[in-house]
């Protein structure tokens, strides 16, 4: 029985199987609003498009983060989604 998670990273991974794949990703709906996209970047919701992801840094309670670059604003690229984070 596990009765808690300590950890020194504000975010965790949910890792729930989705197919042959052992990390949750998705599909993510690119806007540059706030700079282009870059592999690695941290991703909240864009306030200007609903449904288009948005860079944020680590402070801004991000949702997801790239795992690839998108070519263009609109393009769908893949984001691993991390666990739920809540402003406190």
């Amino acid at each position: 029985m596990i009765l808690g998670l300590c950890t020194n990273v504000p975010f965790i991974t949910v890792n729930k199987v989705k197919g042959e794949n052992k990390i949750t990703e998705d599909m993510g709906d690119a806007s540059f609003a706030e700079g282009k996209i870059r592999e690695g970047d941290y991703l909240c919701a864009c306030k200007e498009n609903p449904g288009q992801v948005v860079r944020c840094d680590k402070e801004d309670y991000p949702y997801a983060k790239a795992l690839e670059t998108p070519a263009k604003t609109g393009a769908l690229f893949k984001a691993k989604i991390l666990g739920h984070r809540r402003k406190h």
